[in-house]
């Protein structure tokens, strides 16, 4: 019996061409989770090292909550965010009164 060999480095990018539309918006859809993936890879490794005040991480769950809400808007699916999410913005008036007092 003979074994069946491959090289050592494949290149798949030679089996890529499709004229099939939905296999193609597939791997679109695809490389852009990958990328988003790297995105909040590279975040989440910053915010790991990253020492926060409760304003600041207030301020930055905001900021992730509206690029979510961004992301939602341009149709980017599988994102499910709650309608009934409270305002961020209700708890960074409360921080700084809090502090205030």
């Amino acid at each position: 019996m003979n074994a069946v060999t491959f090289p050592e480095t494949l290149y798949m990018d030679r089996y890529m061409d499709s004229d099939d539309n939905i296999l193609l918006r597939r791997r679109e859809e695809a490389w852009k989770w990958k990328a988003r993936l790297r995105d909040l890879e590279k975040r989440q490794a910053t915010l790991k090292t990253e020492k926060l005040s409760v304003d600041e991480a207030l301020v930055a769950t905001k900021d992730f909550v509206s690029a979510l809400q961004e992301l939602e808007a341009e149709g980017v699916d599988g994102l499910d965010i709650a309608p009934d999410l409270p305002d961020v913005s209700l708890f960074l008036i409360l921080s700084s009164t809090s502090t205030l007092l």
